[in-house]
């Protein structure tokens, strides 16, 4: 509350200086739609809240741009992503719910304003987490470059299609740089470059970056599960499961939380702690929807690779957004050297990989 109430104020300030310049520049066309200084500011903390990971809470306060202003194209834009990050986050919700209507909120706002960058970003994540069309991506974050080529959002996600879909971890790198130079303080941006570090297989480095931004943020439940990857490919295992529990500890015990441990236990050799997580997921999933990438996951480093993969096709029916990462996953040369791990990427329209990521 304390740092929404000073934000209001910088805000406010901010505001006044824009209505002046509003009141002696000559607006463009595209510009015509007048300023909602209320549902501005209702922006401004979706934005906040997006990138504290509190997706709920950034969702409900672009919900509530819009109710304030009809005719807003950015927070349209803003809900879209907000979706589609719903569907891969620590708060997962079915792709096949979502999805659909994060597509229907980023046309939306391109039928208000043809030349928002952002809504072809939220496009794009659509096309990457969703249609898995790697041609349809690549368009969509072009098109944002080509409309707002200073866009840190921009780069900030064109990052997944590089990584994601062509394994090309140096030109992702590259789109993280640019969009910390863009926006310095962004969190999830400086988690994203600790990522690619991960990715790239130095643990050292990864960890360094998290522990840099611990010191900012102790209690960033995504930094949490950051520190917990790196240290348990790093194969400090004491570690990992000290920074998993507090990421469990922190907040609801989300899927992705309970996936993950589930996941590290299994790689680590204790398997009563992992089949422990499974039968949660399968009690919860009872209730409501669970993502079937996780159980999958915890499957394949248990080395039940039947199962596993009984589970990763479940996933491909239920387009499950999660999928996206199977090709970055340090999976087992097991899994990697089963026909069954081809067919997936295959299903995902991943042929581009095949050489590079089985075995």
């Amino acid at each position: 509350e304390d740092v929404f109430a000073i934000q209001d104020e910088i805000t406010e300030i901010i505001m006044d200086k824009l209505k002046v310049a509003l009141d002696v520049e000559e607006k463009k066309p595209e510009e015509q739609h007048p300023v909602n200084f209320e549902a501005y500011d209702l922006y401004l903390k979706g934005r906040y809240c997006l990138n504290k990971f509190e997706m709920d809470k950034a969702l409900a306060y672009y919900q509530q741009a819009v109710e304030k202003d009809p005719d807003y194209a950015l927070a349209y834009a803003a809900i879209a992503e907000v979706y589609t990050v719903l569907s891969t986050g620590f708060d997962i919700l079915p792709a096949k719910d979502v999805m659909p209507k994060a597509r229907e909120a980023a046309q939306k706002a391109l039928e208000l304003d043809p030349n928002l960058a952002e809504a072809y970003v939220s496009l794009g994540l659509v096309a990457l987490s969703y249609d898995w069309d790697r041609k349809a991506t690549r368009k969509y974050f072009e098109k944002a470059l080509e409309l707002n080529p200073n866009s840190a959002t921009v780069y900030q996600w064109y990052e997944f299609y590089w990584t994601y879909m062509m394994g090309d971890l140096e030109t992702a790198t590259a789109q993280l740089e640019r969009a910390v130079e863009l926006d310095p303080l962004n969190f999830l941006i400086r988690i994203r470059l600790g990522f690619m570090d991960i990715f790239k297989g130095d643990q050292e480095s990864a960890i360094n970056k998290f522990e840099a931004l611990y010191d900012f943020e102790p209690n960033y439940l995504l930094l949490y599960l950051s520190l917990a990857t790196a240290h348990a490919l790093k194969g400090d295992y004491d570690k990992a499961f000290d920074y998993g529990n507090k990421m469990l500890e922190a907040g609801p015990r989300a899927v992705a939380s309970v996936g993950n441990m589930g996941w590290f236990y299994a790689m680590t050799g204790n398997k009563e702690k992992a089949y422990d997580l499974l039968a949660e997921l399968e009690e919860r999933s009872k209730k409501g929807y669970v993502s079937s990438f996780w159980t999958a996951l915890i499957y394949s480093a248990l080395g039940e690779l039947d199962k596993s993969f009984a589970w990763f096709e479940k996933a491909c029916e239920e387009r499950d957004a999660n999928m996206i990462y199977l090709t970055v996953v340090p999976v087992s040369d097991i899994v990697r050297s089963d026909p069954r791990y081809k067919q997936l990427l295959l299903k995902m329209g991943h042929d581009n990989l095949i050489s590079k990521l089985t075995r």
